[in-house]
């Protein structure tokens, strides 16, 4: 593989200023809220059988057919895959050979599934797990599944749980303390919840500063799924948080009633959107003024991340060439081989 240029961090941090507190008190100064933005988790899949290398400190699970049609008798889960291998080093887990349910079968399922934590790695770093398990057909893989985190440095989580409006998604649910929204099978769906805790619950320590986590989750359906190396080099990006954006909830609207007003600052946007005792009419009203009284657009702020993430990746193989390991001729056209046929004339 050729050598890229030396490892080099990108800034995955946004921010943007509030002027008062959630007390209405104001700051001496205007306050700077930081925004961390950045992939989370990413699921690659191949509907064709790959040449997989195992490496020795890999743990290896293997389902027999009676274990799996147990484990898919529950009525729950209706597809098991029987070979699991997890490489905590790559932060990688691999899914292969699945035995399909009876309401699966006949449909397209993925032949083997790649579940990788993103979370701090650039572009190149992903690359070369994949060779490590793939070294033949890596590019092969397309993404199935993805994540897009936001971190708010906020310690007002009501200002991000009420103030979070996004355009799209008719249902949303509240599980404990994390908010949904989306149903749990819709193509696109957000996640509010508080980070810090989560951390301490899952003992990995006390980041001694609140963190309030915004995530987009999605599911590609399968003839949209981009090829693995579009999103490592930039040439695909996610439509992730459109038309979503955080709204000042501290300062009155102008154009709002008294009654939406407080259903506002009670219950937050998204909720008094839902509400049975305001009309359609005002719902379009309050949309509309939601827009206008926005904090930013979380938008606005991932697109300016993700067009970095992959500058690195670009730096070290370029735009196009879609391999440069030392089976390279097994990934279809390739720029040398451009080359190769113009000095043969």
């Amino acid at each position: 593989m050729r050598a890229g240029p030396a490892p080099y961090k990108y800034s995955t941090r946004r921010s943007f200023k509030v002027s008062q507190s959630a007390s209405g008190k104001p700051f001496d100064i205007d306050r700077v809220v930081t925004v961390d933005i950045r992939y989370d988790k990413i699921i690659l899949s191949s509907a064709e059988k790959l040449v997989m290398v195992i490496p020795k400190n890999s743990k290896r699970t293997y389902r027999t057919v009676e274990q799996a049609e147990f484990l898919m008798a529950d009525g729950v889960r209706k597809l098991i895959y029987r070979n699991m291998i997890k490489d905590p080093s790559s932060k990688v887990t691999i899914l292969t050979n699945p035995l399909l349910g009876p309401i699966l079968a006949g449909r397209s399922i993925p032949k083997v599934k790649v579940i990788i934590n993103v979370n701090g790695r650039n572009p190149v770093e992903i690359r070369n797990t994949l060779e490590k398990f793939f070294p033949h057909d890596w590019a092969q893989l397309r993404i199935n599944y993805y994540e897009v985190a936001c971190d708010f440095y906020w310690e007002d989580f009501d200002a991000v749980d009420k103030g979070v409006y996004t355009q799209g998604p008719r249902k949303f649910d509240r599980i404990g303390s994390t908010k949904y929204y989306g149903g749990r099978r819709s193509k696109n769906r957000l996640c509010l919840y508080n980070k810090r805790a989560e951390l301490i619950v899952h003992g990995q320590g006390d980041p001694g500063q609140p963190i309030t986590r915004l995530e987009f989750r999605s599911n590609i359906p399968a003839k949209e799924r981009p090829n693995v190396e579009k999103w490592l080099d930039g040439r695909w990006k996610p439509n992730a948080f459109a038309k979503t954006v955080v709204v000042d909830i501290q300062h009155r609207w102008t154009g709002i009633k008294d009654q939406e007003w407080a259903m506002i600052r009670r219950h937050g946007v998204s909720t008094t959107l839902r509400s049975s005792k305001i009309s359609r009419y005002r719902k379009s009203k309050i949309r509309k003024l939601a827009i206008d009284h926005q904090l930013f657009s979380i938008r606005s702020l991932v697109e300016s991340v993700l067009a970095i993430w992959p500058r690195q990746y670009q730096e070290a193989y370029g735009l196009i060439n879609a391999y440069t390991g030392k089976f390279a001729n097994l990934h279809g056209l390739h720029a040398a081989l451009d080359v190769d046929k113009t000095m043969l004339g």
